[in-house]
């Protein structure tokens, strides 16, 4: 069995038929993958340079891509992550240990191209082992037939198109809506209409003279209908509760999911047409170098300590009780906290209180004023 290695550019067919055979068993055509996510799959180098490929007699038997995904933070701090994607090992050679081969080599990859951290999404125990830990949070606003309401005659006069043309207008207009969010990814205008036009999804776009607003829907199993959830909306936030309500009628919808960021941009949209909302943890996060990121939101959290009249330096310990990492809000005082680096990634970046997850002392109490801070990746995003 060869160490896992970067992909070359004859290799591109034989991966996605590879990704397809592990998660797409069974369906008919070709390239199914590279069509549901024709952001990331491409056969140009710089995306073919994202793989990692694991051969054992001249035979593909595992591979992952790394994707990078500029991350937008609360007080505009942008990040850099590596989006770990289809991570795949084939059927018949699964429990040898090559997906930990690929995460490892994956991982010091990541760290020479000074990533600030590494996100995926799967399976908590599986990947806790190689560092990843629940991070960011996602709110799920349940959309009922009830809770929506019934079309009035002022919503029958918007207009309401499916699928429309990308033009470079339309582009920026999605860019500059998705942009008002506090945290999210941040997207370049020739990025939009890849993310936007999908097999699995439909893109509804919504005016009325003036105004705009945008709903990105879609269904199980890949399929854009029959429609199950509401992925990403934008714009005018009567504009999306008129179209819910025709689209819901019109397919005859009982019910949706709206999967949003922890904005008020969002609950602005769903609050006060939800039946319920429950917030969850979005992705698993690896730190990959725990002090780097450390210094990265420093300065973030020492904006978040002034307002909130706290301050004093943290350190971080192992369960070997030597330091991993240090954070300096400013102040005479000095704390140290026995955290492993999966814990603090729950720290810095959970979806829950301090105080659910740990007890009360003064550290936590302290850190507790300014963390976590929220990260989101948007479901056209993901990976």
């Amino acid at each position: 069995m060869e160490e896992p290695r970067i992909a070359t550019a004859g290799e591109f067919g034989e991966l996605m038929d590879f990704v397809d055979l592990v998660f797409r068993p069974g369906q008919v055509g070709k390239r199914i993958v590279q069509r549901q996510y024709p952001h990331l799959y491409r056969g140009e180098k710089k995306y073919i340079n994202r793989h990692l490929v694991v051969r054992d007699k001249g035979a593909i038997i595992g591979q992952l891509a790394i994707h990078p995904v500029q991350m937008r933070l609360e007080g505009g701090l942008l990040l850099r992550a590596g989006g770990i994607g289809t991570v795949a090992t084939h059927p018949e050679r699964r429990g040898e240990g090559i997906m930990g081969r690929l995460l490892q080599v994956a991982t010091r990859i990541m760290g020479e191209r000074a990533y600030d951290f590494s996100i995926l999404g799967g399976d908590r125990q599986r990947y806790g082992w190689f560092g990843w830990e629940n991070a960011g949070t996602k709110v799920v606003f349940a959309l009922s037939k009830r809770s929506v309401g019934n079309p009035s005659a002022a919503d029958r006069c918007i207009e309401l198109t499916r699928n429309p043309p990308m033009s470079s207008a339309l582009c920026r207009r999605i860019k500059m809506e998705s942009d008002r969010r506090q945290v999210g990814a941040v997207r370049a205008v020739s990025e939009i209409e890849p993310l936007f036009r999908r097999t699995s999804r439909d893109l509804w776009v919504v005016r009325a003279g003036r105004r705009f607003a945008y709903l990105v829907l879609g269904g199980a199993q890949h399929q854009a209908r029959p429609y199950q959830r509401v992925d990403e909306a934008g714009g005018d936030s009567e504009l999306l509760h008129s179209a819910l309500r025709l689209l819901m009628t019109r397919y005859k919808l009982d019910s949706l999911r709206a999967i949003a960021a922890p904005d008020p941009l969002d609950a602005q949209v769903y609050e006060p047409i939800s039946s319920e909302w429950n917030a969850m943890a979005d992705m698993m996060l690896n730190a990959l170098n725990s002090q780097h990121l450390l210094g990265k939101l420093e300065p973030l959290l020492r904006q978040r300590a002034h307002a909130f009249g706290m301050g004093g330096a943290f350190s971080f310990m192992g369960p070997n009780g030597k330091e991993w990492g240090r954070l300096n809000l400013a102040g005479k005082h000095r704390y140290e906290l026995a955290l492993d680096e999966r814990d603090w990634v729950r720290l810095c970046f959970g979806h829950m209180p301090l105080g659910h997850m740990w007890q009360s002392s003064v550290e936590m109490d302290l850190l507790a004023r300014i963390l976590p801070l929220k990260l989101f990746l948007p479901p056209l995003n993901h990976i």
